[in-house]
């Protein structure tokens, strides 16, 4: 259906009677002789009237399906305006909500609580992450020498605890900070500490151990462990610190192992016969030291 261009309420209904349509009334008449002139004008008026009510009810029609047409063009401008800014919305909660995740978690404190009379020395990062894992790790980063060597590495360390690298646990690669992954270069082994070092070292572990809240049990059985062997009639033998810190040495190492293997032992009783092989790598290297020392400095010839 073609579309209506003109709005008809802005046609009149022409003057039938006047002089211009004088000529098509007399024709009329002429040809129908029972019409008169007056019932020609209202013929003419009624056949223009119907053609102009045709036009007014296509004019009105057409007007109201444009409406719709408008209205349902706005509704959708309307919705896609709506579902842009609900993605838009969607979009900054899910940022909000990730900075909100990474945003550092900071407890409470107790406002009537001061500083303890004394702090535990911190170890390295490295170390604490060993330990909190619940794997071994040399006590010597425990020592007093160990947290100060950690000290200075963290005042000078080029790598900060703010830059990450990646790292594989159980099959899953991750980040993890790279300070964690670095152990020192100076780090000494157990069997080479003085007993005085190792003292100082276990207070320390048990310390942190307990901060990282491991089974009261396990902490309890390493103490008693440390105290066994502080009272271990190995000590007053020759070179008896040196075992006994190489027994302590190997027997935390199979230790932490055992437990990943779901084998755990109590590592508080001490095995005479694990002492006795401990005894004899010490003094077979002894022995290897007396001969280098020897090699090196021969006795003058007689």
């Amino acid at each position: 259906m073609a579309r209506t261009t003109r709005n008809p309420e802005l046609d009149l209904c022409p003057d039938f009677a006047g002089p211009i349509f004088q000529a098509a009334r007399d024709a009329i008449v002429a040809t129908v002789p029972t019409k008169t002139s007056a019932n020609v004008v209202d013929d003419l008026t009624a056949s223009w009237q119907a053609d102009w009510d045709a036009k007014k009810a296509a004019w009105d029609a057409q007007e109201i399906a444009d409406r719709v047409t408008r209205d349902a063009d706005a509704q959708a401008t309307r919705d896609e305006a709506a579902r842009k800014q609900a993605e838009i919305d969607a979009e900054f909660a899910a940022e909000k909500k990730e900075a909100d995740r990474k945003k550092p978690k900071v407890n409470d404190f107790d406002s009537n609580r001061g500083i303890a009379d004394s702090v535990a020395l911190r170890p390295s990062l490295f170390a604490l992450r060993k330990l909190e894992r619940f794997e071994y790790v040399e006590a010597w980063y425990f020592t007093r020498e160990g947290c100060a060597d950690a000290a200075a590495a963290g005042a000078n360390r080029a790598v900060n605890e703010e830059a990450f690298t990646f790292t594989k646990l159980d099959d899953v690669v991750g980040l993890r900070p790279a300070a964690a992954l670095a152990g020192s270069k100076s780090v000494v082994k157990d069997v080479d500490l003085t007993w005085d070092q190792l003292a100082f070292a276990k207070n320390n572990i048990l310390h942190y151990a307990a901060q990282f809240k491991w089974p009261e049990r396990h902490v309890a059985s390493l103490a008693d462990f440390w105290y066994n062997l502080e009272v271990h009639p190995t000590r007053a033998m020759a070179y008896g610190d040196r075992i006994v810190l190489s027994y302590q040495a190997k027997a935390r190492i199979e230790w932490h192992d055992a437990l990943k293997r779901d084998e755990g032992f109590n590592i508080a009783n001490i095995n005479d016969t694990f002492m006795r092989r401990a005894s004899d790598e010490v003094w077979d290297a002894v022995r290897q030291e007396a001969v280098h020392q020897v090699s090196k400095n021969p006795p003058p010839p007689n």
